[in-house]
């Protein structure tokens, strides 16, 4: 029999299995039955012999990896450096063993021909291998990787074929996941009947995480399978388990199309009225809206514009909102503020302000009266280009006496608008009044704070000093605060003169808050030096060895552990638990996002337990899931008492959350553009957290969060050969990429470490811009950057360099 009439074979008995599963489907919605989640106490006491490892190797079980070169495989791997890990992983030694070490290369040698896109090339090694190895070597994971290559060549026959085969395996560790990937197949070939039963399985298997999505693939496939009243059924359970508002008016949505379909037209319009009312916010409201005006319901004005209006559809808004308001005697406030928002969207502020003023002009207070006042100013500001309008209308606002919060907030608004029109003094008089007029509110020492920068940049030094002073001694300043606040009363008194009293302030400022931003640059400021200043060649590689016994011998003490024998390995209910079986199974198979899910939802289970979460920080670590090592040492850091200063905890915890991660491409990168390797580390980790496919909502991608127009323009400057936009989340791209985007931000700005990062963070012409307020202080350049992001970026990026120096300086 040849292979294929086998796989044929095979796929007959899944569709036979299919078919009995289906006679066993209630008609009602099932309950689903999830295992109960696994606890841990905080152990005491830790076995003085490991348990006996299984005669075979289990796919969710990290191989051991004795061989250099298999660990220089996995490495390249990692790195994105396919070809590398090609040429290294494809050694015969490598290919023709049957260690389970040996099958783990093979894995990954695959895995890396896949990644450059020769699938086919992957699934000859797959099936050479499988077709060699003895049946004691035979792995469950290579079937899976089997399946996954025949999937990716367009072959569904056979890929099925193998995925069952899988599903056969003692245990079957990713069966909730395979049988979604059978579901898709099936779908795909249009056997709704098939996918159905599939979905139905992956729902009954253990996952971790919402089951939303195969809900609602298991309800949309009964019912493109004629079970409209199964479909139904399901579609109120995924109602019951959404998570968000969004799922839940994505579930309305479809069970409207469900019954439209079914001629139950009534039943379709009461879903469909539901998702407006209660999710008018969401884009299935609005395709629910259109459906509904498609069968022409009638649909009151107000939810239309309130649809529309929050799925950007404002001319529309302001159709129904107009008619709302015209045939209503008293139409709620919302009406007119939605529709003033509309025009503004619009471009039309003469339309809007009107209709704001007469908010405005209410005798009762509401919520959308403090919202007109603040739209008011802001369409003064921004749509008129007044400034100085708006900062009245904020005054004016404060006048009538809001809530605190809400008058502190005004007089913010009105002090920035007055300091980007650049009447700097009125901006000072702002902030002194919200001080002076809020003294209790957390707002009162960064407003004399913000007023002392003002009167600094007048070159008001004594009354800038006054206000720093009155920053510091607020009732209500936190450390960071005070240490800013002193930070500044020192710059005052360097200004005027006063040396002795300069340096005594930087002394405080350090004292105030010595880890963070304000005190680490105090510091600086008392020794003379400049910012983000390289001070030694650094060592990205340090003794971990010396430093882990260490702490284990801390830890054993702590813990009062009999010994520290075993202390790194996983404890049996952690190597025990599915979230671990799966999560580390899908992360070798490079399903990072399924795999995150898993190991996510354990981590966050025994997030309290300090030995348990320094167990998986290492077991995240050797995985390669850096994101997952370094919160869960930060989890060990919290269990163990220094959740308010986790700086102060034992070195080695420190050494997890801020590794030498990627160091080969750090270094290499640093040495070519000539940039400080740890400046680059603390930039990747306030970027990443060192999570290669982290993507922002801004689509910024991989290591160094660059977005692809700057990729783009960065392949066409370095001429890389090749380059497509999915290779940002290649770190071996990712990373030159962003070292030379830095170098060339830096000799922008002539070498200006501020103004470098705000580039970087925020675009060239914002950093032009601070950089002309600031002239060559770096201080200045700071508060007057009036991105808060960027503030806060340049702040913790400085903070994270202080940690990585402390660590792998000389």
């Amino acid at each position: 029999m040849t292979l294929r009439q086998i796989l044929a074979c095979v796929l007959l008995a899944f569709t036979n299995a299919c078919a009995q599963f289906a006679a066993t489907v209630p008609t009602a919605a099932p309950e689903i039955s999830r295992p109960p989640a696994v606890t841990y106490e905080l152990a005491t006491q830790l076995p003085t012999t490991k348990p006996e490892a299984p005669a075979a190797p289990q796919p969710a079980s990290l191989p051991a990896i004795p061989s250099q070169n298999i660990a220089d495989g996995a490495r390249q791997l990692r790195n994105g450096d396919w070809l590398q890990a090609i040429a290294i992983l494809g050694s015969p030694a490598l290919l023709n063993a049957f260690s389970p070490d040996q099958a783990w290369a093979q894995s990954l040698h695959a895995r890396a021909l896949s990644n450059l896109g020769q699938h086919q090339a992957a699934l000859d090694l797959l099936l050479q291998v499988s077709s060699e190895v003895p049946p004691a070597a035979q792995t469950a994971s290579r079937d899976l990787q089997i399946g996954n290559a025949y999937a990716a060549l367009g072959d569904s026959l056979n890929a099925a074929a193998y995925y069952l085969k899988y599903l056969d395996s003692e245990p079957a560790v990713l069966a909730s996941y395979v049988w979604e990937l059978i579901a898709d197949l099936r779908a795909a070939a249009d056997d709704q009947a098939g996918a159905a039963d599939a979905y139905g399985r992956a729902i009954l298997a253990d996952r971790a995480g919402p089951l939303d999505h195969l809900l609602i693939a298991r309800a949309g496939a009964l019912f493109a399978s004629g079970r409209p009243d199964d479909a139904a059924a399901i579609y109120d359970l995924a109602d019951k388990a959404a998570a968000s508002d969004f799922t839940r008016a994505k579930i309305d949505l479809l069970r409207g199309q469900l019954f439209a379909a079914s001629g139950s037209t009534a039943k379709a319009q009461s879903f469909y009225q539901h998702a407006i009312d209660n999710y008018p916010e969401t884009a299935s409201a609005y395709l629910a809206l259109v459906a509904l005006l498609d069968g022409g319901a009638t649909v009151n004005d107000l939810q239309r514009g309130r649809v529309d209006y929050h799925n950007g559809k404002y001319q529309p808004a302001v159709d129904a909102l107009e008619n709302y308001i015209r045939a209503t005697p008293q139409p709620v406030a919302e009406a007119t503020y939605l529709l003033a928002r509309s025009y503004a969207q619009l471009d039309q502020p003469d339309a809007a302000e009107p209709l704001l003023r007469g908010l405005i002009a209410l005798n009762s207070p509401t919520a959308e009266r403090t919202k007109a006042w603040l739209e008011l100013a802001r369409v003064q500001q921004h749509d008129r280009d007044d400034p100085k309008a708006a900062v009245q209308t904020y005054l004016d606002f404060v006048e009538t006496g809001p809530a605190p919060t809400d008058g502190a907030a005004a007089l913010a608004s009105a002090a920035r608008a007055s300091a980007s029109a650049g009447t700097l003094r009125q901006a000072a008089d702002i902030w002194l009044r919200s001080a002076a007029q809020y003294p209790d509110l957390p707002t009162a020492s960064p407003a004399s704070f913000q007023a002392g920068i003002m009167l600094y940049r007048l070159d008001e030094t004594e009354s800038a000093q006054t206000a720093f002073a009155a920053a510091a001694a607020a009732t209500t300043a936190t450390p960071e605060q005070i240490a800013a606040a002193k930070l500044w009363q020192g710059k005052t008194s360097a200004k005027l003169g006063q040396t002795e009293s300069a340096l005594s302030n930087y002394a405080a400022a350090a004292a105030a808050d010595p880890r963070n931003y304000y005190g680490l640059r105090a510091s600086q400021l008392q020794a003379g030096s400049a910012p983000l200043l390289k001070t030694g060649t650094p060592e990205l590689r340090t003794d971990f060895d010396a430093a882990q016994n260490d702490f284990e011998q801390w830890l054993s003490a702590k813990l009062s552990l009999s010994t520290t024998t075993g202390l790194r390995e996983l404890a049996e209910p952690l190597r025990a638990d599915g979230r671990w079986q799966r999560g580390s199974a899908l992360w070798q198979l490079g399903l990072e996002d399924e795999a995150r899910t898993e190991l996510v939802s354990l981590r966050l289970a025994v997030r309290t337990n300090a030995l348990a979460t320094y167990q998986l920080a290492l077991a995240y670590r050797e995985l390669g899931y850096f994101y997952g090592s370094i919160y869960a040492a930060r989890d060990c850091v919290d269990a163990l008492g220094f959740e308010q200063t986790p700086l102060e905890a034992p070195r080695f915890l420190t050494l997890l959350r801020f590794g030498p991660y990627y160091e080969d491409l750090i270094a290499s990168a640093a040495a070519k553009e000539n940039l400080d390797p740890l400046l680059m580390a603390a930039l990747i980790r306030q970027e990443s957290l060192f999570s290669s496919t982290a993507t922002s909502s801004a689509a910024a991608q991989g290591l160094m969060q660059i977005i692809p127009p700057t990729g783009d323009y960065i392949a066409t400057k370095l001429a890389w050969p090749g380059y497509i936009e999915s290779d940002l989340n290649r770190p071996i791209i990712n990373v030159p990429f962003g070292a030379f985007y830095l170098a060339e931000q830096r000799r922008n700005f002539e070498g200006n470490p501020y103004a470098m990062l705000a580039a970087y963070n925020a675009g060239p012409g914002n950093a032009r811009r601070w950089l002309d307020l600031a002239g060559d202080d770096p201080d200045l350049f700071l508060e007057v950057t009036t991105a808060t992001e960027t503030q806060r970026y340049i702040r913790r990026i400085t903070e994270y360099r202080a940690v990585y120096a402390t660590l792998y300086e000389p």
